[in-house]
């Protein structure tokens, strides 16, 4: 097959010409192995996508990778946490579907003894039920840049973030969130 430019999302080395990105490819795959949360802000087009789809696929064997996307998403799921809570958790069991289904049981255990008030509880069970580290993706965190639901949902995270730094609590090994933005700007949106 013919590989040609692809201006449309991720690109695919079979069928897309791509730059060799393996040295940031790296220096990500560092970031994660020491357990950050960070973000990868660019302007379209700059391969945000294309490198959590690297992620997903070159990270796959040592973590658990929940790999998601809020494009297309409408302003229903963050109308309020339990709308919020209920369109995440529908998000990763999509996703699990698709790149682990094996971790499709562990999810459904835990979601079975949520209520849209304990996200943060379930996300906490959630991982210590898995066998291996969780990574957690979200592209196009932009979409979210008028939600005060999503900014209190990255201060729990951020909480969870340092409750397990200090061996309190369970949450995901790392964090990456993608957009056009930096995420400290979605703030002032709001």
């Amino acid at each position: 097959m013919r590989r040609e430019f692809n201006v449309e999302g991720s690109c695919n080395p079979e069928f897309h010409y791509v730059v060799d990105v393996s040295d940031k490819f790296a220096h990500v795959r560092d970031l994660v192995a020491r357990g950050k949360y960070f973000t990868i802000n660019r302007p379209r087009q700059y391969g945000k996508t294309t490198m959590l789809f690297q992620l997903l696929r070159g990270l796959g064997d040592e973590f658990l990778v929940l790999s998601i996307s809020f494009e297309g998403m409408d302003e229903a799921m963050f109308a309020d946490s339990a709308s919020f809570a209920r369109g995440l958790i529908q998000k990763f069991r999509r996703c699990l579907r698709m790149d682990a289904p094996d971790f499709v049981p562990v999810l459904e255990s835990v979601h079975a003894r949520v209520d849209s008030d304990s996200l943060a509880d379930f996300i906490s069970e959630f991982v210590a039920a898995c066998e291996r580290p969780v990574l957690l993706l979200i592209d196009e965190v932009d979409k979210s840049s008028n939600s005060q639901t999503f900014l209190s949902f990255l201060g729990m995270l951020r909480d969870k973030y340092l409750l397990q730094r200090q061996g309190r609590d369970h949450t995901f090994q790392s964090v990456v969130l993608a957009g056009v933005h930096d995420v400290k700007s979605l703030k002032l949106k709001v």
